[in-house]
């Protein structure tokens, strides 16, 4: 494994913009759960006839997780009500996509709540991901980064650590620079807080090398970034 991990990484708000934070929490760096996966919305038709489509219940559980409500708790009961509707419609359809994006969904809310059952949904959808869209699908690996951050928090640091390593390979040839860099400086992160300083120092210098690459010379992202590998490289 060989990684690294920073303060100054990208993070995925909910609308899908990409966003510069300098933040050190792993909640920042990995995209889980500020990530959602393609999706479009539900046909007027639909709605007007009340049809008790897939659609119109993710939509109703997708609005309440966007919702601006403050009682996040109380709210989940209704969101869990829908998307449990959506979740059985969409098993019912054998629809594989409706029912990885119905459990992505799900698991982003119970992350954000910290519901009991985290754990076991986002090892759910890991696998409903891999049947929509492929064992090393991109998708797979958003779930994958969340149940690593999922495991962090619970001081599980060397499951979420193998976790971030097979995540970050999983992403590596179909996602963007950008994102290459966030994951990198998750698993260095991660490669931290288990104490694997070999690990930390490998993912450093590669973090050089991706931001040589793919980030702006005159930016002040690119010295801080620079700055900081080179920190961990020789502290």
């Amino acid at each position: 494994m060989n990684f690294l991990f920073g303060n100054y990484v990208l993070a995925y708000k909910t609308s899908n913009r990409e966003v510069i934070v300098m933040n050190k929490s792993m909640k920042n760096l990995f995209p889980f759960p500020f990530k959602t996966l393609d999706g479009s919305r539900t046909k007027q038709d639909d709605v007007r006839f009340g049809k008790p489509t897939w659609q119109l219940q993710f939509q109703k559980a997708e609005d309440l997780y966007y919702s601006r409500s403050r009682r996040r708790k109380k709210i989940y009961q209704q969101f869990e009500s829908h998307a449990s509707k959506a979740l059985a419609i969409a098993q019912e359809m054998q629809d594989l996509t409706a029912r990885a994006r119905t459990l992505s969904l799900m698991s982003r809310f119970q992350f954000e709540i910290g519901h009991p059952d985290c754990v076991q949904t986002l090892r759910t959808s890991i696998v409903a991901a891999q049947e929509a869209y492929g064992v090393q699908s991109k998708e797979a690996a958003i779930q994958m980064s969340g149940l690593c951050l999922k495991l962090e928090e619970m001081g599980r640091i060397q499951e979420a650590d193998e976790m971030a390593w097979q995540a970050f390979q999983m992403i590596e040839n179909n996602t963007s620079s950008t994102e290459k860099i966030s994951l990198n400086d998750a698993v260095i992160e991660v490669a931290l807080a288990a104490k694997d300083r070999e690990s930390a120092v490998e993912a450093a210098y590669r973090g050089i090398r991706l931001t040589k690459m793919h980030v702006n010379k005159e930016s002040e992202e690119y010295a801080k970034r620079i700055q900081y590998y080179e920190s961990i490289v020789s502290p």
